[in-house]
């Protein structure tokens, strides 16, 4: 049984690692099998960590956000192949009425970028390379590189379509049908009391409390609440018109575009052939938080860790094969360019 093994592997990790807080769900055969809580949500504070300990997600948000995109192609308002700037009036296809300055109207690739290009990290975005933001560094659809200021651009878009700010539509969209009761884009005041602190000192945005929300990386939630997002990920019947399609379900760990020898890119999660199967996945880094998300539709089984240092990356590895047996290659090396 993993809670064995991981109750004696997890301590040991963190204290090699020097990792003050971390949270973890196991899922095996579709359900939520184990769930631990280590350590201490501030080093300052001294206050356990406990199974609804919120963390930030960081770039874990990114999957839950395509979810919510899905939904708006599911109900007719966005074909995911549609060239984005079709969706604004003619007078304002230059996207300077957006309320994110973070593109270059001159450039004119711009007008064939399309959703699917934004969730699958194709679109020629780049991540927060500063003097390039906003920038396209390549024809949408030529390649993939791993690009948050993409989904920020399909963000707006989606607040244009839907008329109201994101953090309300994902709410009602996704957290509320998926029970995720303890998650938000935005912060909650019920958050100050069970609120990790980030460890570590590359981000000084860890730790923000965000009143806007943000597709790239606002989300907070719990492992047992992501857990929940990831036995979505694995679901394969219909459940109802709440909840996605299992076509358009599939989309999300279809493969778009390859990323590396093993890797490739669906709609919001990455896709990882091991020897094991197929993979879907997604790592979060905020500084200060380190969390990993990953699930297998095959084996049906996957996990959520969640940490409140810049070092949790580092053991991530070897704890997920120490709960679930497997090795997947994109966490042999946790600071490769798959990362960055």
């Amino acid at each position: 049984m993993p809670e064995v093994a991981l109750d004696e592997v997890i301590p040991r990790l963190m204290q090699e690692a020097d990792v003050p807080g971390l949270t973890v769900a196991v899922i095996r055969d579709a359900a939520l099998v184990w769930h631990g809580a280590f350590g201490v949500t501030s080093v300052a504070g001294g206050v356990p960590v406990s199974e609804d300990t919120i963390f930030e997600a960081a770039s874990l948000s990114k999957p839950v956000f395509a979810y919510g995109v899905l939904k708006l192609h599911e109900s007719g308002m966005l074909e995911l192949d549609r060239p984005l700037v079709d969706y604004l009036p003619a007078p304002y296809r230059d996207f300077e009425h957006l309320k994110s300055s973070m593109h270059d109207p001159a450039d004119e690739r711009l007008q064939r970028v399309t959703a699917r290009h934004i969730l699958s990290h194709s679109a020629g975005f780049g991540n927060w390379e500063a003097g390039t933001i906003g920038r396209l560094h390549f024809e949408p659809g030529a390649r993939f590189a791993y690009a948050g200021e993409g989904y920020m651009f399909l963000q707006r878009m989606v607040e244009h379509l839907i008329g109201q700010p994101l953090a309300p539509y994902l709410a009602d969209a996704v957290l509320t049908p998926l029970g995720m009761s303890d998650s938000s884009f935005v912060w909650q005041e019920s958050y100050q009391q069970r609120v990790a602190q980030g460890h570590g000192g590359r981000s000084k945005s860890a730790g923000n409390t965000w009143i806007e929300a943000f597709s790239a990386y606002s989300l907070y939630t719990t492992a047992l609440d992501y857990a929940r997002f990831v036995l979505e990920t694995m679901r394969r019947a219909d459940a109802g018109p709440e909840l996605l399609d299992t076509r358009t379900l599939r989309q999300m760990v279809t493969p778009v575009i390859r990323a590396g020898e093993t890797l490739a890119w669906g709609l919001g999660w990455g896709i990882d052939t091991t020897p094991a199967g197929d993979y879907f996945w997604q790592w979060g880094d905020l500084g200060d938080f380190n969390n990993f998300a990953l699930g297998s539709r095959e084996r049906r089984d996957g996990l959520t860790v969640f940490s409140n240092s810049e070092r949790g990356l580092s053991i991530f590895g070897a704890l997920i094969r120490a709960a679930l047996g497997v090795d997947p290659p994109t966490l042999a090396d946790p600071t490769g360019p798959i990362y960055t």
